[in-house]
């Protein structure tokens, strides 16, 4: 594999909980109530997505862009609480000293993303970025994974996915790439694998001991679980 297209919450951040958190109070400054249980699944869902597929196209229609801007008004409140996710800054370490070219392909602004890989500890000049700045369409279109292959230049065959949801999973499989699963909260391993997940690690650490198995799995197209 060449390079990795790696999403960044939920994956090497621990922010799913913050997003849910934010949702809920954007959807309450519209009177809508939301349980955490239904938000938690979503997570990695683009926000464009999210308020149709919660409630309809008229409820997108009626407070759709508003709930948006609420949701990251209050995202950005609670930006000082998220914590990088463990064995995260790892996992790319290991993927550099192969030569692969990590590439943070995530429809978040450019901003979030660059604080996020910096508290992970990441070298951003060694990284690539797709973010919201790039994209017409968010998971589950492949937009984020199509675009990431425009910047690479490379074939489908030389890049994987590594996410945390199905959304990513998803994504990726639109886009004709393999894809390895890390699940969050709310990522089931078995829900992963039913969506074209070829591996499922339970955590960073465990995917990075396992990374040369893995790359060369997600090369074969071969679904397993570690999980």
């Amino acid at each position: 594999m060449t390079a990795v297209f790696l999403d960044v919450d939920g994956t090497i951040v621990d922010s799913n909980v913050h997003h849910v958190i934010a949702w809920q109070r954007a959807f309450r400054d519209v009177d809508r109530d939301v349980a955490s249980t239904t938000l938690l699944p979503l997570m990695g869902m683009g926000g464009d997505h999210l308020v149709a597929e919660i409630f309809d196209d008229d409820a997108e229609t009626s407070f759709g862009d508003e709930v948006r801007d609420a949701h990251d008004r209050y995202f950005e409140q609670m930006m000082a609480w998220i914590r990088p996710l463990p064995g995260a800054r790892e996992l790319v370490e290991a993927l550099l000293r192969r030569d692969v070219q990590v590439v943070l392909a995530t429809s978040s602004g450019i901003d979030h993303v660059r604080e996020h890989a910096e508290l992970v500890g990441l070298d951003l000049d060694r990284l690539t970025f797709v973010t919201a700045e790039d994209l017409e369409h968010t998971k589950p279109s492949p937009d984020v994974y199509l675009t990431a292959l425009e910047k690479t230049g490379l074939d489908r065959a030389e890049a994987i996915v590594i996410g945390d949801a199905i959304w990513d999973v998803r994504a990726g499989t639109a886009a004709g790439i393999a894809s390895i699963a890390i699940p969050s909260a709310g990522g089931q391993s078995s829900k992963l694998t039913e969506v074209g997940a070829v591996a499922v690690y339970a955590d960073a650490f465990e995917l990075r001991d396992d990374l040369d198995a893995a790359l060369a799995l997600a090369g074969t197209g071969r679904a397993q679980s570690h999980a």
